[in-house]
């Protein structure tokens, strides 16, 4: 088990990114990935969201955004949103199996994990 544990980091740290160059009017902006505090969708658009209160338009999908993270610090919430551990605050038991995941900066509302969802969280959270 060590030994594929070993193969899968080093597969990973091979295609992780480490910064997201952010076009911002005439110019870009390198974002590191240490900064980022979650990644969300809305209204069609992906958003990267870093630990200062930032938000940028980023032109990837979730999904690839998904494939190009690093899985033991990102963690696919739902379909709008991946977040960083470090940026997870608190989980609470929802209702009907689901999790109530709140992160930093704060989404008000908190964001919904589905029961399916809810188990492979609560085992990256306890990693």
């Amino acid at each position: 088990m060590a030994r594929f544990n070993e193969c899968k980091r080093a597969i990973f740290t091979s295609i992780v990114r480490a910064t997201f160059l952010i076009k911002h009017g005439n110019k870009y902006i390198p974002v590191q990935l240490a900064d980022v505090a979650y990644f969300s969708f809305e209204d069609k658009v992906t958003y990267i969201n870093t630990v200062d209160s930032r938000r940028h338009i980023l032109d990837h999908t979730l999904d690839e955004l998904e494939r190009m993270l690093d899985p033991g610090q990102f963690f696919r919430l739902n379909r709008q949103y991946i977040a960083s551990l470090s940026a997870i605050t608190s989980v609470h038991h929802y209702f009907n199996g689901k999790l109530k995941v709140y992160v930093k900066p704060d989404i008000e509302s908190g964001i919904t994990v589905s029961r399916e969802r809810a188990n492979p969280l609560k085992k990256w959270l306890d990693q």
